[in-house]
Parts: structure tokens; C-alpha cells; sequence
């Protein structure tokens, strides 16, 4: 069962009410705030897998995409470039708003029983006009303990001039993701 924690673990935002939208938005942390014309959404999720940790890296490693082929962008083209021992991959992606070419890195550090995998992206127009700004962020903290996996699933997202309503549903979806490593 995926738990997630209080929005004020988000401490630079400020909280949409739970249940302003939706029922089950009490059991996603969703914060907001507006810099910019730009708005951020940030999500804090908690879980345990029967997977071993080298199986959820590898598992990201090979679909780095965590929403893959969902609204509003799916995913046409993905090439994967070695960079040390991380990843870098170009992403090609297509939806209602027209197409998109996005850069995603991938990097894991390991400390005896513990794991940090972050993933970052952004849109290679950006990099190309010198406006290099980050989308999104994801970090996966992940603990082995016995025979189980703990997660802790930190994201923040730039979706910009978005209402609260689409934040509290990007932040569903990504909360979601670890359903895959249950």
C-alpha cells in the first residue's frame, strides 16, 4: 500500500486542502506556488517491494519514464547514452500540445544497504537557447530491510501557469509510479 506523507514536508510550498478536489486527494501530498508565471507541484510517497533493489534500478534503467505513454505526452522515441557509470536519454514524445524532445538523467549512488537513484529532465530547446531550467525532478531513496524494499519517492515538478486542479493530478499519477514495485 503506498503511503504518502504531509504537504508540509514540502516546506517551500503552501497546501491545496486535502478533499478540495476529490476524495482521494487525502491520501496524496500536493503543494503549490507561483514563481514567475511558473507553478510547481511537489509529492512525497512511501512504500515497501518484495524487489530487490538491483531489480528497481535496473527497472528504471531500462524504462526511465516513469508515466511512459500517458497524458498528456507518450513517449515515440527513446535513445540511451552511457555517461560514467549514469545515463543520459533523449526522449521524443508526442501529444495534443504538439511534439516535445526531452533530456533525461539518471544517476545512482549506493551506501551499503541504501540506495539514491535521481532522475532530472527538461526540454533540449531550453538547452539549446541557454534557458537550461529543470522540469522535473525525481528522487527514489531506497532502503533493503530483511526481506522487503523500503521506498521513499520524493518529486517536484515545473508545470508552468497550471491550475491547482491539474497539479493535485499530476501528482496522483506520479504517486502511482511505485505501484510498479510493489
Amino acid at each position: 500500500m503506498i503511503q504518502t506523507a504531509h504537504a508540509e514536508t514540502v516546506a517551500f510550498c503552501k497546501t491545496v486542502k486535502p478533499g478540495k478536489f476529490s476524495n482521494e486527494s487525502k491520501t496524496t501530498s500536493v503543494a503549490k506556488f507561483d514563481v514567475d508565471f511558473s507553478s510547481f507541484a511537489g509529492i512525497v510517497a512511501k512504500t515497501t517491494s518484495n524487489l530487490k533493489i538491483s531489480e528497481i534500478v535496473s527497472n528504471l534503467r531500462e524504462n526511465p519514464f516513469l508515466l511512459q505513454n500517458s497524458a498528456p505526452f507518450k513517449v515515440t522515441s527513446l535513445i540511451k547514452y552511457p555517461f560514467g557509470e549514469d545515463f543520459v536519454f533523449v526522449a521524443q514524445m508526442e501529444g495534443k500540445m504538439g511534439t516535445s524532445e526531452q533530456l533525461l538523467t539518471f544517476s545512482v549512488q549506493n551506501e551499503g544497504k541504501q540506495t539514491v537513484l535521481v532522475q532530472k529532465w527538461c526540454e533540449l530547446e531550453e538547452i539549446k537557447a541557454k534557458t537550461d531550467r529543470t522540469k522535473a525532478i525525481n528522487v527514489f531513496f531506497l532502503e533493503e530491510k530483511e526481506d522487503k524494499t523500503e521506498i521513499v519517492f520524493y518529486s517536484h515538478q515545473d508545470i508552468p501557469k497550471a491550475p491547482a486542479i491539474i497539479l493535485n493530478m499530476h501528482a496522483k499519477k506520479r504517486a502511482q509510479v511505485l505501484e510498479r514495485f510493489e
